[in-house]
Protein backbone atom coordinates (compact mmCIF):
# COMPACT_ATOMS: atom_id res chain seq x y z
CA UNK A 1 0.00 0.00 0.00
CA UNK A 2 1.28 3.43 -0.94
CA UNK A 3 1.52 6.24 1.61
CA UNK A 4 -1.11 8.97 1.42
CA UNK A 5 -0.24 12.12 -0.48
CA UNK A 6 0.37 13.37 -3.98
CA UNK A 7 2.92 11.01 -5.52
CA UNK A 8 4.67 13.67 -7.59
CA UNK A 9 5.36 15.74 -4.49
CA UNK A 10 6.34 12.72 -2.41
CA UNK A 11 8.85 11.77 -5.13
CA UNK A 12 10.43 15.21 -5.15
CA UNK A 13 8.00 16.93 -7.49
CA UNK A 14 9.50 19.25 -10.04
CA UNK A 15 13.24 19.50 -9.88
CA UNK A 16 15.88 21.85 -11.14
CA UNK A 17 17.40 20.59 -14.38
CA UNK A 18 21.02 21.65 -14.67
CA UNK A 19 22.08 22.43 -18.23
CA UNK A 20 25.47 23.16 -19.77
CA UNK A 21 25.10 26.83 -18.97
CA UNK A 22 22.46 27.24 -16.29
CA UNK A 23 19.32 25.73 -14.83
CA UNK A 24 15.73 25.23 -15.97
CA UNK A 25 12.45 23.95 -14.68
CA UNK A 26 11.11 21.61 -17.37
CA UNK A 27 7.54 20.48 -16.77
CA UNK A 28 6.13 17.77 -19.04
CA UNK A 29 2.63 17.25 -17.61
CA UNK A 30 1.17 14.18 -19.27
CA UNK A 31 2.40 10.85 -20.64
CA UNK A 32 2.45 12.16 -24.23
CA UNK A 33 4.71 15.08 -23.30
CA UNK A 34 7.08 12.83 -21.36
CA UNK A 35 7.19 10.39 -24.26
CA UNK A 36 7.80 13.17 -26.80
CA UNK A 37 10.69 14.74 -24.94
CA UNK A 38 12.39 11.47 -23.96
CA UNK A 39 11.99 9.91 -27.41
CA UNK A 40 13.37 13.05 -29.10
CA UNK A 41 16.44 12.71 -26.87
CA UNK A 42 17.03 9.04 -27.62
CA UNK A 43 15.47 7.58 -24.48
CA UNK A 44 12.50 5.83 -26.11
CA UNK A 45 13.56 2.44 -24.75
CA UNK A 46 13.79 3.74 -21.19
CA UNK A 47 10.37 5.39 -21.51
CA UNK A 48 8.76 2.25 -22.95
CA UNK A 49 10.30 0.10 -20.20
CA UNK A 50 8.33 2.13 -17.64
CA UNK A 51 5.05 1.12 -19.36
CA UNK A 52 3.39 4.49 -18.98
CA UNK A 53 -0.06 4.47 -20.51
CA UNK A 54 -2.00 6.63 -18.10
CA UNK A 55 -1.59 9.47 -15.63
CA UNK A 56 -1.64 6.92 -12.80
CA UNK A 57 1.31 5.10 -14.42
CA UNK A 58 3.01 8.46 -14.83
CA UNK A 59 2.57 9.27 -11.14
CA UNK A 60 3.91 5.87 -10.11
CA UNK A 61 7.03 6.39 -12.22
CA UNK A 62 7.62 10.12 -11.73
CA UNK A 63 10.82 9.53 -9.75
CA UNK A 64 12.40 7.50 -12.55
CA UNK A 65 11.28 10.05 -15.14
CA UNK A 66 12.79 12.90 -13.13
CA UNK A 67 16.09 11.00 -12.92
CA UNK A 68 16.11 10.51 -16.71
CA UNK A 69 15.44 14.19 -17.31
CA UNK A 70 18.11 15.24 -14.81
CA UNK A 71 20.67 13.01 -16.54
CA UNK A 72 19.82 14.57 -19.90
CA UNK A 73 20.02 18.15 -18.62
CA UNK A 74 23.78 18.69 -19.05
CA UNK A 75 23.71 17.42 -22.64
CA UNK A 76 22.42 20.76 -23.98
CA UNK A 77 22.50 24.51 -23.45
CA UNK A 78 19.51 26.15 -21.77
CA UNK A 79 18.55 27.81 -25.06
CA UNK A 80 18.55 24.42 -26.81
CA UNK A 81 16.31 22.98 -24.10
CA UNK A 82 13.96 25.96 -24.40
CA UNK A 83 13.74 25.50 -28.19
CA UNK A 84 13.04 21.77 -27.81
CA UNK A 85 10.39 22.36 -25.16
CA UNK A 86 8.75 25.06 -27.28
CA UNK A 87 8.61 22.64 -30.24
CA UNK A 88 7.04 19.91 -28.08
CA UNK A 89 4.67 22.23 -26.18
CA UNK A 90 6.35 21.40 -22.86
CA UNK A 91 6.41 24.10 -20.19
CA UNK A 92 9.94 25.25 -19.50
CA UNK A 93 11.38 28.22 -17.67
CA UNK A 94 14.77 29.57 -16.76
CA UNK A 95 15.79 29.47 -13.11
CA UNK A 96 17.65 32.65 -12.26
CA UNK A 97 20.49 32.67 -9.78
CA UNK A 98 19.84 35.05 -6.88
CA UNK A 99 22.66 37.36 -7.91
CA UNK A 100 20.99 37.97 -11.29
CA UNK A 101 17.42 38.58 -10.19
CA UNK A 102 17.69 42.35 -9.94
CA UNK A 103 18.95 42.49 -13.54
CA UNK A 104 16.26 40.19 -14.99
CA UNK A 105 14.52 41.95 -17.89
CA UNK A 106 11.03 40.59 -17.14
CA UNK A 107 11.19 41.19 -13.39
CA UNK A 108 12.32 44.75 -14.04
CA UNK A 109 9.55 45.29 -16.62
CA UNK A 110 6.86 44.29 -14.09
CA UNK A 111 8.48 46.35 -11.29
CA UNK A 112 8.73 43.34 -8.99
CA UNK A 113 11.44 44.93 -6.86
CA UNK A 114 10.84 48.15 -5.00
CA UNK A 115 13.13 50.29 -2.91
CA UNK A 116 11.86 51.51 0.43
CA UNK A 117 13.40 52.98 3.55
CA UNK A 118 13.52 50.74 6.61
CA UNK A 119 13.51 52.72 9.89
CA UNK A 120 16.54 50.85 11.26
CA UNK A 121 18.68 49.75 8.30
CA UNK A 122 17.84 52.48 5.78
CA UNK A 123 17.17 51.88 2.06
CA UNK A 124 16.32 48.27 1.16
CA UNK A 125 15.15 46.49 -1.97
CA UNK A 126 12.14 44.28 -1.42
CA UNK A 127 9.65 42.28 -3.47
CA UNK A 128 6.33 44.03 -3.99
CA UNK A 129 3.05 42.22 -3.45
CA UNK A 130 2.89 39.57 -6.23
CA UNK A 131 -0.67 40.43 -7.30
CA UNK A 132 -1.73 43.85 -8.55
CA UNK A 133 -5.32 44.90 -7.82
CA UNK A 134 -6.76 47.89 -9.67
CA UNK A 135 -9.34 48.93 -7.06
CA UNK A 136 -7.62 47.83 -3.85
CA UNK A 137 -3.86 47.96 -4.33
CA UNK A 138 -1.86 45.92 -1.83
CA UNK A 139 0.78 47.74 0.18
CA UNK A 140 3.33 46.86 2.79
CA UNK A 141 2.00 48.52 5.92
CA UNK A 142 4.89 47.74 8.26
CA UNK A 143 8.61 47.28 7.75
CA UNK A 144 10.22 43.94 8.48
CA UNK A 145 10.93 43.63 12.21
CA UNK A 146 14.46 43.96 13.52
CA UNK A 147 16.12 40.88 14.94
CA UNK A 148 14.38 40.01 18.20
CA UNK A 149 11.97 42.95 18.00
CA UNK A 150 8.89 40.84 18.70
CA UNK A 151 10.39 38.23 21.00
CA UNK A 152 8.31 39.41 23.96
CA UNK A 153 5.11 38.96 21.95
CA UNK A 154 5.76 35.44 20.69
CA UNK A 155 8.16 33.71 23.07
CA UNK A 156 7.07 32.54 26.50
CA UNK A 157 8.52 34.40 29.47
CA UNK A 158 11.15 32.57 31.54
CA UNK A 159 9.84 34.04 34.81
Amino acid sequence: EEPPGYKRLLEGGRRVIHTQDGALCIMPYGPKQWEAILCRLGKQGEFEALKIGSRADLSRNIGALNVLLAELGPTMLSSQWQTLCDELDVACGQINPLRGLLDDEHLSAVDLFQTSVHPVVGPIVQVRHPVLYSKTPATLRHPAPSLGEHNDLYLPSKN
